[in-house]
């Protein structure tokens, strides 16, 4: 014969299944009221391209080239300045800023890298802004300070590279 098990389910056990199909009736019932408030969206995107194009010119030497890689042979001296004036034309539909990255390789000179426009000189990293259809003169400057006049620094040469960036100011 089998034994019955009169066993009683606990009330807490009972208590937890109510609790979980009230729940679940209850999420039933919600659900719809939910659905009224995310049931609709509308919205538009555009996209607008601008046209981005400069031209450039630099002045070496009283003559007027197209930028490129150029080897230009210079001399400077303790407190002087050489200056290379840049002639940038912005025809894009966007402002741009025009920007110098002047690296001394070898470093054998103490030399300063500068940017003069209408007069206002800043570090040449820093760069230029220019505004839609505008041309504007800028001038490129490596320096050497006076108060690094120094016998060791005589016939030593040094190899610079500058990298002119426009880009785009949003």
């Amino acid at each position: 014969m089998i034994k019955q098990n009169k066993r009683k389910t606990p009330l807490v056990f009972r208590a937890g299944i109510v609790l979980l199909c009230t729940l679940l009736f209850t999420m039933h019932l919600t659900g719809g009221l939910y659905a009224r408030y995310v049931a609709g969206a509308s919205g538009s995107d555009d996209a607008v391209v601008a046209k981005f194009s400069v031209s450039e010119t630099v002045e070496l030497k009283g003559s007027t080239i197209n930028l490129g890689e150029y080897h230009i042979n210079e001399a400077i001296n303790p407190g002087e300045n050489v200056t290379y004036t840049f002639e940038v034309i912005n025809n894009s539909d966007v402002t741009l800023r025009y920007r110098f990255i002047a690296t001394n390789v070898t470093q054998n000179l103490p030399l300063t890298f500068t940017v003069v426009d209408g007069g206002e000189e800043t570090a040449a990293d820093e760069g230029v802004a220019i505004a839609i259809g505008v041309n504007k003169t800028v001038d490129f400057k490596i320096g050497w300070n006076e108060a690094y006049r120094d016998p060791s620094f005589c016939g030593k040469s040094d190899y610079i590279t500058v990298t002119v960036i426009a880009e785009q100011i949003d």
